[in-house]
């Protein structure tokens, strides 16, 4: 199967699949290795903070919340159905004192939540 195209030269026929990537054009060349990325710590922090400051009522200070572990029983509280404290009560694991705090709030509030069941079978097998 012959087509014609229309190319700087004229009369210039190619033969094949007509899509893109195919071809001897198609052959790319390697990628180049990406330097790693470091993640500063301590500035994802304070963006979180001001994040928190600027927006304390918002659904959106929730994330912030999650991130900061002495604020999780005001997120659980504030924002009880939203994702980050949902995820936060399935990483909660049972304390004396705290007892299965984690898995109560799934109970009520996200018993469908990915890991919710097993945060909900280990406390009732305890």
């Amino acid at each position: 199967m012959s087509v014609e195209t229309r190319t700087a030269v004229p009369g210039a026929q190619f033969s094949g699949p007509e899509f893109p990537g195919s071809g001897p054009a198609a052959a790319a060349p390697k990628p180049r290795r990406k330097s790693p990325v470091r993640i500063d710590w301590a500035a994802a922090a304070r963006l979180w903070q001001q994040l928190l400051q600027r927006v304390p009522d918002e659904t959106v200070s929730a994330r912030a919340r999650q991130h900061q572990p002495d604020l999780h029983p005001e997120l659980l509280e504030r924002f009880p159905s939203h994702p980050a404290a949902l995820a936060t009560a399935v990483a909660m694991a049972p304390t004396p004192e705290r007892g299965h705090q984690g898995a109560q709030h799934l109970a009520r509030w996200g018993w469908r939540w990915p890991g919710a069941m097993d945060r909900l079978k280990s406390a009732c097998s305890a």
